[in-house]
């Protein structure tokens, strides 16, 4: 069985009653403070009055008893008061302290204890996080005015107290603005320091974030329960992660807003050490979209992607598939993934054993499968998906039976039990990363090696395998390559990561894209010839709509899709991307900042966008 695909999960949170254990306390004080004794009282001995003496003898039991109902109120009053008072001071107590010194900001959120806590290692993670407004510990994350801004702090900011360290420190997991570079980090606040506990390469990998001075990158507590397998084998399937921890709790509504929410995890398929591995899938209708998530309780995920022999990065088994029948065809095959990544998804079809026709063996030996014509996954790929007049090659505009015998598609049994959908990029070709240009300024004329983590299909200078080397490179941006001048380097291809989900970006009207792009570009910092060149390429592949979409890839998006790898390495690296899709009508979705970078000593820079409809669509 094919080693190869993954899917997705949710999570479920249980609230917890803040302060409810004093709340109890509180209650139980009340009670006693207005308890009152109805022990009757009792008159003294006096003398018989005389006839002219009843009347006020009889006045002054109703004074007395007038006093008696006074005295109760008094003390019932004094009482309301005391425990008023008592609340007040409670709940003032157990609020999180706030200052006008956001880098002094002092967590003091309580979190009740809950049976659905979880406890490794002497560490205990709540069930439900509870929210603190206002830390800061980066300076992106300050802002002035009112519009996504309170108190001087981005409204996308989040930080939660998490959890408690065995030795009775905060654990808080914060996620940064919500620009394109967002991520999501752990924190130990170890005194008026915030330490960094995950991940563990912060400083290598998130440099480009101006930490707050009690902001400490590096931490001696260890969270190691939180790291999951970078491998895995589940039900025969090898899976893999990015290694990217994610708040699961976070997500978007329909309406674009950021919310606490307990995530959808779908099937569980095993429990190891304190992960939870999760496949989830959407419906499609002939098919379904399936994912593997592992979850860490309500609190952390991580995705994983598929490994086997056809779903590795960078395998070339589909085009050596032995066929039975039908065409040898030595197309290359996808399945499901977006953008011009290999993706984490995978398509299943709705199929069993008994409606397939073994066609072929791949060079490991698993049994190739086609469906009979009249299957309504084989309607759906050959009316939906396939490209017709846009395909490449010899595939383009076949007919349906034509469609089959050459093999432009095929399904495969992985680990998992499912019945994976491959497709050929031939008959229906996968968005590529195109144009990416890679220009170079070091601060003097040095020689300069670039990689790049792809399948690049065109490039110019050509890519040979291993990168780009010995690149002389001069202050102005000019290189000489094998004898020959370049302004820059540029290659186009399928990026050997995943590609990113897309959940904000900016919905402009088409008359207004090109201005909107150039300043967003201007926002990333680049200058110059770099903005111009963009434009000249990109503007006419723009989509006629009258509404567009503009979604910057972040840089640690970049690196996770196709990693540069530059020496001698650079000390300001600027990398943007841009995926953009035409709109009938505006939607609703967060909107993206930006933080220009400084360009300090040796500086790399790189722009790019996605073919959606495959390289060969593009305008060139």
């Amino acid at each position: 069985m094919d080693k190869d695909d993954k899917p997705k999960v949710d999570v479920e949170i249980d609230e917890t009653q803040a302060h409810h254990d004093q709340e109890v306390e509180e209650s139980e004080i009340t009670e006693e403070e207005n308890a009152v004794d109805e022990t009757p009282v009792e008159e003294p001995d006096l003398p018989n009055p005389s006839p002219s003496e009843k009347t006020p003898k009889k006045e002054s039991r109703l004074t007395r008893k007038k006093k008696i109902i006074v005295a109760v109120l008094v003390v019932l009053l004094v009482a309301g008061a005391a425990a008023f008072a008592f609340l007040n001071k409670e709940n003032e107590s157990s609020s999180p302290e706030t200052s006008n010194d956001k880098t002094a900001t002092v967590e003091t959120v309580k979190a009740k204890s809950s049976s659905d806590d979880i406890t490794v290692n002497g560490n205990t993670y709540y069930a439900k996080p509870v929210e603190n407004k206002d830390l800061i510990l980066f300076k992106e994350e300050e802002c002035s005015g009112t519009e996504g801004c309170t108190n001087g702090i981005f409204n996308s900011t989040k930080s939660f107290l998490v959890g408690k360290t065995k030795d009775g420190k905060d654990i808080i997991a914060h996620r940064t603005t919500g620009n394109v570079d967002s991520v999501d980090i752990i924190v130990i606040k170890n005194g008026g320091d915030y330490e960094v506990a995950f991940p563990t390469n912060f400083t290598k990998d998130y440099s480009y974030y101006e930490a707050k001075p009690n902001l400490k990158t590096s931490s001696s507590t260890s969270l190691s329960e939180l790291s999951a397998d970078a491998t895995i084998t589940i039900k025969e399937q090898p899976l893999k992660t990015n290694g990217l921890l994610q708040l699961a709790f976070l997500s978007y509504d329909d309406k674009g807003t950021l919310q606490n929410k307990a995530p959808e995890k779908g099937t569980k398929l095993i429990t190891k050490n304190s992960i939870d591995y999760y496949v989830s899938e959407k419906d499609k209708g002939a098919y379904t979209i399936k994912s593997v998530t592992a979850y860490f309780g309500n609190l952390f995920s991580y995705n994983y992607s598929l490994d086997g022999e056809l779903s590795k990065s960078g395998s070339k088994a589909a085009e050596a598939i032995k066929w039975s029948k039908g065409d040898q065809s030595t197309s290359t095959y996808y399945t499901g993934g977006q953008g011009c990544g290999s993706g984490s998804s995978y398509v299943a079809g709705k199929v069993t054993k008994v409606d397939l026709s073994e066609v072929g063996k791949t060079p490991g030996g698993q049994t190739v499968y086609q469906l009979a014509n009249n299957q309504p996954i084989v309607t759906e790929l050959y009316e939906k998906d396939y490209a017709k007049e846009n395909a490449l090659d010899d595939y383009k505009n076949l007919t349906l039976q034509q469609f089959v015998d050459k093999h432009s598609y095929f399904l495969i049994e992985n680990g998992l039990g499912d019945f994976m959908v491959y497709i050929s990029d031939k008959a229906a070709p996968k968005g590529g990363c195109a144009k990416p240009v890679v220009y170079l300024y070091p601060q003097k004329a040095t020689t300069i090696s670039v990689s790049v983590g792809a399948n690049v299909t065109i490039s110019d200078p050509f890519y040979p395998k291993g990168g780009w080397n010995n690149v002389l490179a001069q202050p102005n941006g000019s290189l000489t390559y094998q004898g020959k001048q370049f302004g820059s380097l540029f290659w186009e291809g399928q990026g050997n990561g995943a590609y990113p989900d897309i959940t904000s970006g900016t919905i402009v009207a088409r008359s207004n894209a090109i201005a909107t792009i150039t300043d967003q570009l201007k926002q990333q910092g680049l200058q110059g010839r770099e903005i111009s060149d963009f434009i000249s390429f990109w503007e006419p592949n723009l989509p006629n709509a009258p509404f567009i979409r503009l979604s910057w890839l972040s840089a640690r998006q970049l690196n996770e899709l196709a990693p540069l790898a530059v020496t001698p390495k650079p000390d300001t690296t600027i990398r943007v991307f841009l995926d953009f899709e035409g709109l009938k009508k505006p939607v609703s979705m967060p909107t993206q900042s930006f933080k220009t970078p400084k360009r300090n000593g040796f500086t790399i820079v790189e722009w790019g966008g996605l073919a959606r409809n495959g390289l060969q669509s593009l305008v060139r």
